[in-house]
Parts: structure tokens; sequence; C-alpha cells
């Protein structure tokens, strides 16, 4: 009797502790449908119901997600925040003059005698649209007076991956007044999840999950400890 109480409080155990993992590492939709309207600056819905949700990589501290990624050629110097703007300024200006202020897209090229800013792009000016090969991207548009530069972020899903990271292309040909400049944005934050798992991977990745590693360790333990109890009382009866 106190053998098959064991067995089943283990198999209990081992339940628990899989759907705990699962829930903190929800599985993305394999294919998401249609194009992925816009939800606010750093989400999108696809026509399946399906989520792209990025603000699990936004700071909210003035200062970018990503900061100074460097293009092939290594003379430019790309940052990006999803959600919340941040500014920059260049040192060479006695007042401190920002330079890039408010945006969600800064270029720094090098320059003499100084660096040159660019804006490239506001959190306001965010759309969400998908290509004819299904890859979802993330474009903003700033007006440069005789010209408009369009910066556009691929979003490319890495399901099995704990790191983001920007890479940046840089520049691309001029056509019709429009300059164009290519980042592409690798994390499992790019994959799009069933809206029922968006709140659950959000707040976890934004806390680093400390609440649900502290659950499920704590559930972890009590189902050890009474795993403990029954087998000191198949020992002592």
């Amino acid at each position: 009797m106190f053998g098959q109480s064991a067995r089943a409080l283990t198999v209990l155990s081992l339940v628990v502790v899989t759907e705990l993992i699962i829930a903190s590492d929800p599985v993305p939709d394999p294919v998401p449908n249609g194009q992925c309207a816009k939800i606010d600056e750093c989400s999108c819905k696809y026509d399946n119901g399906a989520v792209v949700n990025l603000h699990a990589l936004d700071r909210k501290d003035g200062k970018p997600k990503f900061s100074n990624e460097t293009n092939t050629a290594g003379n430019e110097y790309y940052s990006w925040n999803p959600c919340s703007p941040f500014s920059y300024y260049s040192n060479y200006s006695s007042y401190h003059r920002f330079y890039c202020q408010n945006v969600s897209v800064c270029m720094i090229r090098q320059g003499i005698p100084r660096e040159l800013f660019y804006d490239l792009g506001y959190q306001g000016t965010a759309r969400f649209w998908v290509d004819g090969n299904g890859t979802l991207k993330l474009t903003y548009t700033v007006d440069q007076g005789d010209f408009k530069s369009e910066t556009e972020i691929t979003l490319r899903c890495l399901t099995n991956s704990n790191v983001d990271s920007l890479t940046a292309y840089g520049e691309q040909a001029k056509t019709n007044d429009v300059v164009l400049y290519k980042l592409e944005l690798a994390s499992k934050y790019a994959c799009a999840y069933a809206t029922t798992s968006i709140a659950t991977r959000t707040s976890t990745a934004s806390s680093n999950s400390p609440s649900l590693i502290g659950s499920a360790w704590t559930t972890i333990c009590q189902v050890l400890l009474v795993l403990i109890y029954v087998r000191a009382g198949m020992l002592c009866g």
C-alpha cells in the first residue's frame, strides 16, 4: 500500500513539474496566418488570433535595448528600443544638445570632426506587415525634408533561444526618394503565440521569471517533502 502511494506521488510530482515547464515556455503557433494587424507600437495580431509581442524586450529607463550594433562596413552604429523612446546627445555640443531625441531607432555615423546622428524611427510610425514570403516586418518612416528614411526590421522567430540579437545590414540603395535601412531581430519574442499564453510569457520575461521559478521550486519541494514523509513511514512501519 505504501509503495503504491509513493509511486502515485512520484507520478503526481512529475505531472506538476511538466505543467509548470509548459506554462513557463509556451509553444509558438507554427504557421501564423495572414497579415499582422498593429495592436500598439510593439505588438500585432495575425488573422488567426496569434500575437507577436515585443514588450518583453523594452527598456523603460531612457536607454535602448540594443545599443550601437555595427553594420558590415563598421562605420555606422544602430540602436533600437521597441516600445519606449530613448535619446542620445553629442559630447561635441557645448549645450549637450540632443541628437536622436525620443526615438525608437537611431543611427550614428562616423564623421569628421564629429559623429553624425540620424533619427531613423519613432514609435508612433511603427507599422507591421507580412511580405510575400510570410516574413513579418516592422517598419518606421521619418520625413527628412527632401526624402524619407525608412527603417525595416525583419522579425526572425527563434523558438529555442534565450538570446536576443539585432543585426544591422545598414543603408540600402535609395529608391523613389526613400532611403532604406535594414535591421534584423532574432528572438523568441519575434514568434507568434496564442493569445492565452501572451500574459504569462510577457510577465515571465520582464521579471526574469523570479515568481514563476519560485512557485515551481516551492511546489517541487512540497511534493518531495510528502514523498520523504511517506517513505519514512514505510521504514518505521
